[in-house]
């Protein structure tokens, strides 16, 4: 198949999961997350020098499996870590753009004159009462799916739920109705999204080119909490280590981190709630950007540019290390740590 998300990249690079094809590929990709994703007979018999093997992983350390025995086996990575060597992070299901950049401009002009019928959405920076008026069903909701995760998201909203209240829908909740988009429907009706990750961890472009093949083993995306709220009228809440303000202004979200206790935290909802400008405050960052860029934000089309322009040897020594060592220092710590400034609240 070929780049069918990269407009100026169809003809450069060609992705296959054909085997029979592997001796050829000049990159190959392997999703890490599977128990075991690679035939070591394959690459013994089929390896060439000059050939990327790309270490790719969209679930965090605490999901996935041991690396130690991959020492010097892979030459690229493809993760959400703005570390990797291909960047692909979450975002791009969701991407946007500032209307000031370049590459913004430069999407405008190539769409007039080569007709690719890209289509750029402006959000709402200021909801409208309509919207406000509609927000009836409670303060904050959660969509959960996976009812266990490292991050104690759901003892967290436990806490939460003490002060104000609290609704969950997925899995782990009340089921949403069948007719919309889950994160729509509490963006409708709730001021706040809860958009806790189930772990917490680190951070969780010509004629030059010759067409290239990539070799996929197994590829997937995610679409995570964060950037997939981003679209809707509700203000996210957010639980992790990842830096959320790389993304968007600090302005436009909460951060659980910011508050010393749950309580506190869940004051400050309820007074943001209550007071229409600053809760109309948070859209504002919104006023100067444009969403539907999906096809062009792909670390496919990112891994295709760089098998172009970087042939530098390169060899990852100690993948396991580098994934995880420090990723994920468990939140409970942080948990039990505002419970305990509860606690000492509530006796003195």
């Amino acid at each position: 198949m070929n780049l069918l998300n990269c407009p100026f990249l169809s003809n450069q690079c060609e992705i296959t999961i054909d085997n029979k094809r592997f001796s050829e590929a000049d990159a190959v990709v392997y999703h890490m997350g599977e128990e075991d994703s690679i035939d070591r007979n394959i690459v013994k018999k089929n390896r060439h020098p000059k050939q990327r093997f790309v270490f790719a992983l969209w679930e965090p350390p605490v999901h996935t499996k041991n690396l130690h025995s991959y020492r010097e086996f892979f030459n690229w990575t493809m993760t959400y870590r703005f570390q990797s060597h291909i960047v692909a992070s979450y975002y791009s299901a969701h991407p946007y753009i500032h209307i000031s950049s370049e590459f913004y401009r430069l999407m405008l002009r190539e769409n007039a004159t080569k007709k690719l019928n890209l289509t750029f959405q402006k959000i709402d920076h200021r909801p409208s009462d309509e919207i406000l008026k509609k927000k009836k069903l409670g303060t904050a909701a959660a969509l959960i799916s996976n009812c266990g995760g490292r991050s104690d998201r759901l003892a967290f909203i436990k806490e939460l739920k003490r002060y104000i209240d609290v609704k969950i829908y997925g899995w782990c909740g009340e089921k949403c109705p069948s007719d919309i988009n889950c994160r729509e429907f509490i963006a409708q009706n709730y001021y706040f999204i809860l958009s806790f990750e189930n772990s917490v961890c680190t951070e969780y472009t010509s004629k030059l080119f010759r067409k290239k093949t990539v070799f996929l083993t197994f590829l997937i995306f995610l679409a995570e909490k964060f950037f997939a709220s981003l679209q809707y009228p509700v203000i996210p809440v957010v639980l992790g280590r990842a830096n959320y303000s790389y993304f968007i202004p600090s302005s436009g979200y909460i951060n659980t981190n910011q508050f010393s206790t749950v309580k506190s935290l869940a004051e400050y909802l309820n007074k943001t709630r209550y007071n229409k400008e600053k809760y109309l405050s948070y859209f504002s960052w919104k006023k100067d950007y444009v969403w539907g860029l999906g096809n062009l934000f792909t670390p496919l089309c990112d891994l295709c540019v760089r098998l172009h322009l970087d042939s530098k040897p390169n060899i990852i020594d100690d993948i396991h290390k580098w994934w995880f060592d420090g990723a994920c220092p468990g939140v409970r710590k942080v948990f039990w740590t505002m419970v305990r400034d509860i606690i000492r609240w509530f006796f003195t």
